[in-house]
């Protein structure tokens, strides 16, 4: 039960993606998509160890490159948006 609200959290931020790409500015609450998503990559990962999932692997690995470009672009628009004082 202790997964739950991981997996929920994660389906509530992903049902509003399409709110965030209509906005035209950055905004801080961006960074809500890369908590949930951290936390269903590692639930990945640890349901693929248990389990010894040959499909769960590499779903694991996709989710950290997905996990890992995300992290990578909220870093530079948040930059970007000190930068120019937006936040």
């Amino acid at each position: 039960m202790a997964e739950s609200p991981p997996l929920f959290m994660f389906l509530v931020v992903m049902g509003q993606y399409r709110k965030y790409f209509e906005l035209r500015e950055f905004y801080l609450s961006w960074w809500t998509f890369s908590f949930p998503l951290a936390a269903m990559t590692l639930a990945t990962f640890k349901a693929a160890a248990v389990y010894d999932s040959a499909l769960l692997v590499p779903l694991a690995w996709f989710m950290s490159v997905v996990l890992a470009f995300i992290v990578v672009l909220l870093v530079i628009l948040t930059t970007r948006a000190l930068l120019l004082g937006t936040v």
